[in-house]
């Protein structure tokens, strides 16, 4: 009897821990409801069911929620919501939705797959989101757009794959571009020009092979012109396209891509801002004719999964995770020989358009003027800022991996438990400082944005100027190198207000932008290039022990400053260094080629602790010089191109991004692809001066740190 008695004990000892875990985890499930979705959950059963862990976010699939909760009767819904870590349930009553609840409650779902289990953890709702119930139409495609599915069958499928010998081939149209593997025939493709070589076609035409698929296009009626020019592509899982608009005068209306190997989801979008996913099957051909070819963008996120609706029945407009393959794509197209006459002049380069990647100089046949209405602001900004990140976002996120050490402190001083929302968060450097906040962030760029999810970190896309956010609602935004990409003072203005709307009162933010003054008290930034004379002047300092700082603070010690700047190995990867080096060494007409695989934002990183060495600003001071140091361009001004680690000669410019092309080696400036980032550099007292007009809100510090401007102000109570 002793014996029963103790085991009882035991047992009603486990059973009482494992309650108590359970109705831990529970409380966190009802504050992830409430904060995504502002839910409240029912504590009576229901038809729906919040399912925690059971999302895409956690990588599981819809197939599994449907297995798992079809085991039950009733089943009338799995709704997977994309980027979240959870999903919804519906049952056709409670009563069956109470059974599944019962026992599924705690479900590990992936026990017997590996180390890395997904306990599922359940929650009744009254009611699934609207947003979510809705199934999104899928069906407006961007005009002239045809998906021809299962194009050919498996057998001619592995019969063209067998027929491509990348290990082993020798010949000249072969390539091997940064992250895909390239074939050519009948003409090459020249991706340092965007353009067909046409005085050298390629041995061989097509050959037979693929000259029968061809033919085959062209006999089903699906483009005007025959098919002469074909390149092959082979891209690996996580690789993708930057989004582009193929030039329109290299190839004639109507181009075809059929996809191989693995299914990907192409994103499709229009200058204004509109986009369209779809998803393009093994098998199936794409076919890009009249506005779909000539005026949307196409391209492909860099990512190792994509979220695709399901195929089943039961959930029409559901979504699941599918993992990437290797996909060959076998793209057909017809050479133009004349120069491009199409409606869409905005996008034609034969009618005077010129892409961003292409140089702009001051000579510039179509130079990029400052604008003087709202439309041509937001033009402006499309161009020269959001599809500039858009097409550099993964080599730009790979020189951004070091937090700026005043940010850090700044979100390190704030209270446990604050909400901090980023504005223009780009691949969430500053999402994982301070696991003691709630953290999201939100950015203009897409391709950034998939970097913060794939880090696991909270992001979503959205415009600056119209943040999604009730207002007053965050303690805190952090704002940082954002502002001096608006090319007006209203819309600069603008964001700063959309700022203030979305903080509580007593909220806190934090806004930075680049300096035009590159060199204060006779100190330069590290962003400027340094000279003979500052080495000799260096050397002396440390011959001292120290430098000498000259802003009345506490001294900086030498070893936290890198006096050959580019070198530390803490700013950027030694091949980013190397080609820095090579850039430098440059000359195109008599200038310095100079470089952008680092910004004066990521240059002030170089000195490590050095942020300690801030001059406090009086503002009013300030403010009333303001009017003798601006530099503002004058409205429909040429917009200047930059000259990188030089002084600045006016507030507004384009900066180039430099990278090299893929497969080429750097011997010129013409190695290098170049976009042209819109800039506002801001003088001295000019940040504050733009926060002095916002309503309801006490400036507390403004502050300079190695050539950027920095201020922290609060929303009154």
């Amino acid at each position: 009897m002793k014996n029963e008695s103790m085991n009882c004990d035991v047992t009603q000892k486990k059973s009482t821990k494992q309650d108590r875990k359970l109705g831990k985890k529970l409380n966190k499930c009802r504050h992830l409801l409430l904060k995504h979705e502002n839910i409240k959950p029912s504590y009576h059963p229901t038809k729906d069911i919040f399912v925690a862990n059971g999302g895409l976010l956690n990588q599981i699939q819809h197939h599994e929620m449907v297995e798992l909760f079809g085991q039950y009767s009733g089943l009338e819904r799995v709704f997977m919501v994309e980027g979240k870590p959870y999903s919804f349930v519906s049952f056709k009553t409670s009563s069956f939705a109470e059974k599944a609840f019962q026992n599924l409650q705690a479900f590990e779902l992936h026990d017997k797959l590996g180390p890395e289990k997904v306990v599922l953890y359940l929650l009744y709702v009254n009611d699934v989101p609207a947003y979510i119930r809705n199934i999104p139409d899928t069906s407006t495609l961007p005009p002239g757009l045809h998906l021809i599915q299962d194009f050919i069958d498996e057998a001619l499928e592995q019969q063209l794959l067998y027929s491509l010998q990348w290990d082993t081939s020798t010949l000249e149209t072969d390539q091997v571009l940064k992250q895909r593997k390239v074939q050519h025939f009948g003409y090459r493709f020249c991706y340092n020009t965007n353009d067909v070589d046409r005085v050298n076609p390629l041995p061989g035409g097509l050959g037979v092979l693929y000259q029968g698929i061809a033919d085959r296009i062209l006999t089903s009626d699906l483009v005007k012109y025959p098919l002469d020019q074909l390149t092959i592509n082979q891209y690996q899982p996580g690789h993708g396209i930057p989004s582009h608009v193929d030039t329109h005068s290299a190839f004639e209306d109507g181009f075809c891509s059929l996809s191989l190997g693995s299914q990907v989801v192409m994103l499709f979008t229009h200058p204004n801002g509109c986009q369209v996913p779809l998803v393009l099957p093994p098998r199936s051909l794409l076919v890009l004719s009249g506005e779909a070819r000539y005026l949307w963008s196409h391209g492909i996120i860099s990512r190792k999964s994509d979220v695709v609706p399901t195929k089943d029945g039961l959930n029409m407009g559901a979504l699941t995770v599918v993992p990437r393959g290797v996909r060959t794509s076998f793209t057909f197209r017809s050479v133009k020989w004349t120069p491009c006459k199409c409606e869409f002049a905005e996008r034609c380069d034969s009618q005077g358009y010129v892409k961003d990647s292409e140089a702009v100089s001051s000579t510039s046949k179509t130079p990029v003027k400052l604008p003087s209405t709202e439309h041509e602001a937001a033009t402006l900004e499309a161009s020269h800022v959001h599809d500039v990140y858009d097409n550099i976002a993964s080599h730009f996120s790979e020189t951004r991996y070091k937090a700026w050490p005043p940010v850090v402190d700044f979100l390190q001083g704030i209270p446990f438990g604050s909400v901090v929302l980023d504005v223009g968060c780009g691949n969430g450097k500053y999402l994982g400082i301070n696991s003691n906040l709630y953290k999201f962030g939100c950015d203009r760029s897409r391709n950034l944005v998939s970097v913060c999810r794939e880090r696991s970190h909270q992001a979503f896309v959205c415009d600056s100027l119209s943040l999604p956010v009730r207002s007053n609602s965050l303690d805190v935004c952090i704002c940082i190198a954002v502002l001096h990409h608006f090319t007006t003072v209203e819309r600069r203005l603008h964001g700063l207000k959309e700022i203030v709307r979305v903080l509580r009162p007593g909220g806190k933010a934090l806004v930075t932008v680049w300096a035009l003054e590159q060199e204060k008290n006779k100190k330069k930034s590290t962003y400027l290039k340094k000279t003979k004379s500052d080495a000799i002047t260096n050397s002396r300092a440390i011959q001292d022990g120290k430098i000498e700082n000259k802003l009345g603070v506490e001294n900086i010690s030498i070893s936290n400053l890198n006096i050959e700047g580019l070198s530390d190995d803490k700013l950027c990867s030694s091949e980013e260094a190397t080609q820095d080096d090579k850039i430098d060494s440059l000359k195109v007409s008599g200038e310095e080629a100079g470089t952008t695989l680092l910004n004066s934002s990521d240059l002030s990183e170089i000195t490590g602790k050095s942020e300690s060495a801030t001059s406090e600003i009086t503002i009013n001071e300030n403010l009333a010089s303001l009017g003798d140091t601006s530099v503002e361009t004058p409205v429909n001004s040429d917009l200047n191109v930059h000259s990188n680690r030089t002084q600045f000669k006016q507030q507004d410019m384009l900066v180039p991004w430099h990278f090299k092309k893929p497969g080429e080696k750097v011997t010129s400036e013409k190695d290098f692809e170049v976009y042209h980032r819109f800039y506002h550099v801001f003088v001295d007292g000019e940040l504050e001066s733009l926060c002095s007009q916002l309503s309801d809100v006490t400036i507390e510090k403004c502050y300079y740190v190695e050539g950027n401007w920095f201020i922290i102000f609060q929303k009154n109570l």
